[in-house]
């Protein structure tokens, strides 16, 4: 029985010990070396006296990082990676939070933990950790004791506050997941991938996990491709890389830029995206460019382990059609509930909510927010049973499938009218000369404002807006920007947009 996602490492390092697992371009680690360095990690924590404890790990965004994550899992541990751009506050608010029992750390962010607050005794530099010596006997006993429902890591979120919430995600979690998609979408060790999702996002569980399980190589694609998009597509066919699983962010700076218009990755047959609402303005620019692609739109939260439905691209859609969302993975269910907890009818909009074995433990050291979330099954009366509410809204359409329709807490009242801001978004991502857009409320001053890149004017926006919106979804503010403010995750930064407006 697999009680530990490490056993793919295991087992994939033996099969194919010389093949690239990891790699950025410059640095590289085979699945031989990545399970040295990982066993050595994990000899190094299980040698403090270390189980069943939050490891922070605090490194580059380079191939060493999943040898302190295996390190962490081997040892019977978990990992907690951060965002090495946050700001030392927050990395404060995390590790109070946390309460680590030791760090994994390269040098440059030593002083961003100490600043923090993490003790200087408990931080391992990695090379020190990954040059430990190995100790099967003390591995040996650390995976006699682990049961595939103890944790394999921990992400942190923010929610509408910004106070950080760690998502606790176990072995079992991501087994579930991994194999689910491996039999979704028959994935082998043939899928070369080019990844753009930082480890700090729930994104990166795809692209590692397939990676161990299957023997897959995955490219670590540098930030800079995406600031000149022919290096992109130069690094993608350098690589032969096959599989993308980027934010629809990514894939508009793409888009946008014209490249595909006279230049394509050769290689490219699965085009994946998350996180956000595909804009069809955008995904028809890729459509057009490789019509033979496989296109699949995924959809879910970091509390599920990172998706739980799927629609894949089977018929044309205009550019200012919305994308269905789809249908759930085989062991998911997707219950659709009105405000009365009723289920809803085909048709009828209401909160997306998901019972499955995928399903997280809840928020690390925060019992009332996941209380809040995790909750009874109400149409269940007769046994324990948790579902996880998303917050998502979503409907049935005529084909059976799922349709997203905004987040509760992205839903406005103006002028008396309920104004979902994402089909503002729709209606301004079809008009030519707008490259990327974002709409906010401004609660105070009561007004809508939209935020774009591109070279159309506000007059030529409000005019083209008339044509497919009501007076009362109007925006009061149209501001050009030279770039939308963006998370490290690639996905907009709404809530600086609003900030601005106070500005």
């Amino acid at each position: 029985m697999l009680k530990n996602v490490a056993e793919w490492l295991d087992k994939t390092a033996s099969e194919l010990p010389d093949k690239t697992a990891f790699s950025d371009g410059d640095r590289s680690l085979t699945f031989a070396q990545l399970r040295a360095e990982s066993r050595a990690c994990a000899a190094k924590l299980a040698g403090h006296g270390l189980f069943k404890a939050p490891v922070v790990i605090a490194m580059d965004r380079e191939p060493h990082i999943i040898s302190a994550f295996m390190g962490a899992a081997y040892s019977g541990n978990f990992y907690v990676p951060i965002d090495i751009e946050m700001p030392a506050a927050r990395v404060k608010k995390i590790i109070e939070k946390l309460r680590p029992s030791a760090y994994i750390a390269s040098p440059e962010y030593m002083d961003l933990l100490y600043d923090a607050g993490a003790d200087k005794s408990m931080v391992i530099p990695f090379s020190e950790a990954a040059a430990a010596p190995p100790d099967d006997r003390l591995l040996a006993d650390a995976a006699a004791k682990q049961i595939d429902t103890d944790l394999l890591y921990i992400l942190f979120t923010s929610g509408s506050t910004g106070e950080p919430k760690g998502v606790c995600i176990s072995h079992r979690n991501v087994i579930d997941y991994t194999n689910i998609l491996k039999s979704t979408f028959n994935l082998d060790g043939g899928a070369v991938f080019g990844q753009t999702i930082p480890f700090t996002c729930d994104g990166s569980v795809l692209y590692i996990y397939q990676t161990l399980q299957n023997g897959c190589t995955d490219y670590l694609i540098p930030k800079v491709c995406f600031s000149f998009p022919v290096k992109m597509i130069d690094f993608l066919n350098k690589h032969k890389i096959n599989t993308i699983y980027w934010v629809p962010t990514s894939y508009a700076i793409i888009a946008k830029s014209g490249i595909l218009d006279v230049r394509t990755p050769d290689y490219l047959c699965r085009i994946w995206f998350v996180g956000e609402v595909m804009p069809n303005s955008v995904l028809n620019i890729w459509r057009k460019a490789l019509p033979d692609a496989q296109y699949i739109n995924f959809f879910g939260p970091t509390e599920i382990t990172d998706t739980f439905v799927y629609y894949t691209a089977d018929r044309e859609f205009g550019d200012g059609a919305p994308l269905p969302i789809g249908k759930p993975y085989e062991n998911v269910g997707v219950l659709i509930l009105d405000e009365q907890n009723r289920l809803c009818p085909p048709g009828e909009t209401g909160e997306l909510c998901v019972r499955a074995s995928k399903i997280s433990a809840g928020y690390y050291n925060d019992p009332e927010r996941t209380a809040g979330v995790f909750v009874q099954n109400p149409l269940n009366t007769a046994y324990r049973e948790i579902i996880y509410r998303t917050g998502d809204l979503g409907y049935v359409n005529e084909r059976g499938e799922i349709m997203f329709a905004g987040r509760k807490d992205s839903q406005i009242k103006h002028y008396g009218y309920r104004i979902e801001l994402g089909e503002i978004e729709t209606a301004a991502n079809i008009i030519g000369g707008i490259g990327m857009c974002a709409c906010v409320y401004d609660d105070i001053d009561k007004r809508i404002a939209l935020f774009y890149t591109g070279d159309a004017d506000e007059v030529y926006i409000r005019e083209k807006l008339k044509l497919n919106l009501q007076q009362h979804m109007m925006p009061a503010v149209i501001k050009k920007l030279d770039m939308l403010p963006q998370h490290i995750n690639g996905k907009i930064d709404r809530i600086s947009l609003k900030n601005s407006l106070r500005g």
